[in-house]
């Protein structure tokens, strides 16, 4: 695939439909934001918080991963 086709979108689609996506997330996409969508389309999958970079591993951003897996319940 051309490299001019791997934006942001592109990887936040594949995510919604792999929950092993993110291990092939460039680093570059990997924001709070798009690694929260992560895990609230993919909260079954436990490898998932493996790929978040160390940086955004926060108390907020854990605080908020759980929100996003206990909406789904």
């Amino acid at each position: 695939m051309p490299e001019e086709l791997k934006t942001k979108e592109f990887y936040l689609e594949a995510i919604k439909y792999n929950g092993s996506a993110l291990e092939y997330v460039p680093e570059k996409f990997k924001t709070k934001e798009f690694c929260l969508d992560e895990i609230k389309y993919n909260y079954s999958n436990y490898r998932t918080f493996e790929y978040v970079p160390k940086e955004l591993k926060t108390k907020e951003f854990c605080l908020e991963a759980i929100k996003c897996i206990f909406l789904h319940f």
